[in-house]
């Protein structure tokens, strides 16, 4: 059966620094100061990625907004160390590209990032930092098996048979992905995709993912 989710990524307003780029004007004073005090990691990227990856950044600065406050709230009313909360129970891990923390160790580049989040004293700090640790990652890769079709992907049948759906904005245009005026092209992606498990995972494909029925009657 297919299963998964369609969660549309909210459009960054305005932008964020990807230390230790040029900040220029385009971060807020509270975040300029707490990427500032940010120290460079030891990673051994290649320059070529990080203009991309800083854009990308920008687009995605609500949607980090959003996940590190959800944190706040769960581990000010569980009283949960907020680090914990944001491993356990955002996308923040999968969304930096390294994968399903439940499925493998821990990456160390992970634990670099903890461990500084938890000397931040602000949202502001927090999601600067976020947005900078993001920015010097590598490019994100594929996880094994995962097939692209536009802002749509689909991993292989898990042992239960279900196909899990996963929709991320891979559009550069600054406009919404699910906007109605790409409808059409959101649609051609996704039949894409039924007929890609159709024709590799048959046994999978009897049942309609209902997050996908109810955008697509929309």
């Amino acid at each position: 059966m297919l299963y998964g989710a369609i969660a549309p990524l909210q459009k960054a307003s305005e932008g964020e620094s990807a230390h230790p780029l040029p900040i220029g004007g385009l971060v807020h004073h509270a975040e300029q100061a707490a990427a500032s005090a940010v120290t460079g990691r030891e990673h051994g990227q290649q320059a070529a990625h990080v203009p991309r990856r800083a854009e990308r950044a920008v687009r995605l600065r609500d949607y980090f907004a959003l996940q590190l406050h959800f944190a706040d709230v769960v581990a000010a009313k569980a009283a949960l160390p907020l680090p914990e909360v944001v491993e356990h129970y955002t996308n923040v891990y999968r969304r930096f590209g390294f994968g399903i923390w439940q499925d493998a160790p821990l990456v160390p580049e992970w634990y670099h990032y903890k461990a500084h989040l938890q000397t931040l004293a602000t949202h502001d700090q927090r999601l600067a930092w976020t947005l900078t640790f993001y920015a010097q990652l590598p490019p994100e890769r594929l996880p094994a098996g995962r097939q692209q079709f536009g802002c749509f992907g689909c991993d292989p049948p898990d042992t239960a048979g279900r196909v899990r759906i996963h929709f991320t904005n891979h559009d550069t245009d600054g406009t919404s992905p699910l906007s109605r005026a790409k409808m059409g092209a959101r649609r051609q992606e996704l039949q894409a995709l039924f007929t890609s498990v159709q024709q590799t995972h048959a046994e999978a494909a009897h049942s309609v993912l209902a997050d996908v029925r109810t955008y697509l009657l929309r």
